[in-house]
């Protein structure tokens, strides 16, 4: 979804879900995946040896999410059979997040196990299986940083804004103002702020400096361009922002040089920003959700 993808790529992880378990309590709640004989069940109690994961790999749906702190526990219920293959895959607990919960169920399609046995032979069994989207520290969602808080540091952390039209496709404006200040008084003491409490991210074809920061404000991505020939230095900050519905970017400018020349890049730059593909749901803010902000 990010504005700047391509400048401000960050890396995307792998979650290895834990060992299945047997299950027990709490109503399966939607169907994903059946095959012929995904409703053969040998009863638990005839069961001698549970069955045993050999290959559960499973990939981020979403670079956006993952960047965002929007992780989560999907449990599936499975129905593994005699041959160690899922025969039948639905949801039991949602990560409260749609993707996430289909790219789980998906993914566990195509899981091995080592069959469930009885008496020495291998028979079909139900197992249930979480699996947890984690979000590494630099992302968490109660991730604070005490940085320094401007005067509009409370109004851009309440999150919420008015949403933008979207196209015919879904997708929101490439450019979206954002209606509060940057937050920074100059590009150096935004790169200062930076380098202490955000994550730079790799470097890309395009010689720009990409930070991401997650703090007690939310999730926002910054970029320095390099400066131009006739000293202009500019900024843009893309901003997390959203509503209980999606969320999407709002972008602001700190533009040091002559200000028609500022506005000149300005314009380019907004009006050559690629459409936005929404996300799910804005994120609760940090404080919000673990009492870190007073």
């Amino acid at each position: 979804m990010a504005v700047l993808a391509g400048i401000l790529s960050l890396a995307m992880a792998v979650a290895v879900p834990a060992a299945a378990a047997p299950p027990g309590g709490g109503e399966v709640q939607p169907l994903v995946f059946v095959a012929p004989g995904g409703h053969e069940v040998v009863p638990a109690k005839d069961i001698d040896q549970p069955p045993e994961p050999l290959q559960t790999d499973i990939e981020w749906p979403s670079q956006d999410l993952y960047r965002r702190g929007q992780g989560g526990t999907v449990v599936l219920r499975l129905v593994i059979d005699a041959r160690g293959v899922p025969a039948r895959v639905s949801i039991e607990r949602s990560s409260g997040m749609d993707l996430l919960d289909l790219s789980a169920a998906v993914a566990a399609t195509q899981w091995r196990f080592s069959p469930a046995k009885f008496k020495g032979k291998a028979v079909a069994s139900e197992a249930r299986q979480p699996v947890n989207f984690e979000i590494p520290p630099e992302y968490s969602l109660t991730r604070t940083t005490g940085r320094k808080r401007d005067a509009w540091f409370e109004q851009r952390r309440a999150g919420t804004a008015q949403r933008p039209a979207a196209d015919a496709e879904g997708r929101f404006p490439g450019y979206v103002p954002d209606p509060f200040p940057i937050g920074v008084d100059s590009v150096a003491q935004a790169r200062e702020m930076l380098e202490r409490h955000g994550y730079r991210a790799a470097p890309g074809p395009v010689p720009v400096i990409g930070y991401a920061l997650r703090d007690e404000e939310g999730y926002s991505e910054w970029a320095v361009l390099p400066a131009l020939p006739d000293g202009v230095v500019m900024l843009v900050r893309n901003r997390l922002v959203g509503d209980a519905q999606s969320s999407w970017m709002v972008q602001s400018f700190l533009c040091e040089g002559p200000q028609d020349r500022c506005e000149q890049i300005r314009g380019r730059l907004a009006k050559g920003a690629p459409a936005q593909v929404t996300g799910g749901p804005y994120p609760v803010p940090p404080g919000e959700a673990a009492g870190t902000v007073p």
